[in-house]
């Protein structure tokens, strides 16, 4: 199991941010709560797909944290892509979707 940290590229205020996902919730959150940020967890939005994946949405900060940790740092938009699709085929694929 592991946790995966994406390309901080989103502006929140002054902060930038990027996406925290995990091979499962139990995992990510645990996580969260290492980082000190468990309120924060994002539901998805729709059933399928991407959007169907819960999240979180760190600062750079706390990405640097989560990879001294022992989160996997994804480095390219397309390396994140592929991590984000994984794991939205294989919650699919638990469903029977």
């Amino acid at each position: 199991m592991s946790v995966y940290v994406g390309v901080p590229m989103w502006l929140f205020g002054r902060m930038v941010m990027c996406h925290m996902v995990a091979d499962s919730e139990e995992e990510m959150d645990a996580m969260a709560v290492r980082l000190g940020i468990r309120r924060w967890k994002q539901l998805p939005k729709r059933e399928q797909g991407v959007a169907g994946l819960a999240h979180y949405d760190i600062a750079k900060s706390k990405r640097a944290q989560a990879v001294k940790l022992g989160a996997i740092a994804l480095d390219a938009v397309g390396e994140e892509a592929e991590v984000l699709w994984r794991l939205a085929e294989a919650k699919d694929a638990r469903r029977g979707k």
